[in-house]
């Protein structure tokens, strides 16, 4: 049975991933590599099927979340792929969304946050 507890952590997980893969790339100077977008795309939509599993009762306590955008960002990386392009992903990777995500998530469950995944 999977936990709002066990959720959160895995969504943060995803997010620090998709942090640390940026890190390696200096992003505004080359093109994304092929691997490096279907990694971000499949990281992405993780996050998204995970966030499908947290109640409307504690994205409630998230408002500044757009918890829609985040299901129909899942929708378009499964259902639309062929449209996606480096574009789309380098500007998730670069705006503050991820971690204002991360932050609410943080909120909804304040002592996950100081739980770390082991690697």
């Amino acid at each position: 049975m999977t936990t709002l507890a066990s959720t959160i952590i895995q969504i943060r997980t995803y997010i620090d991933q998709t942090s640390e893969i940026s890190k390696q790339l200096n992003l505004t100077e080359i093109p994304l590599s092929y691997v490096y977008q279907l990694a971000m795309e499949r990281l992405l939509s993780n996050i998204s099927e995970a966030t499908t599993r947290i109640p409307d009762s504690e994205k409630s306590k998230a408002p500044n979340v757009d918890w829609l955008a985040i299901a129909n960002l899942g929708n378009i990386l499964r259902h639309d792929y062929e449209n996606i392009n480096e574009n789309i992903i380098r500007n998730i990777q670069g705006s503050d969304d991820l971690l204002a995500l991360r932050a609410a998530l943080d909120l909804l469950n304040p002592h996950v946050a100081q739980v770390r995944r082991r690697k």
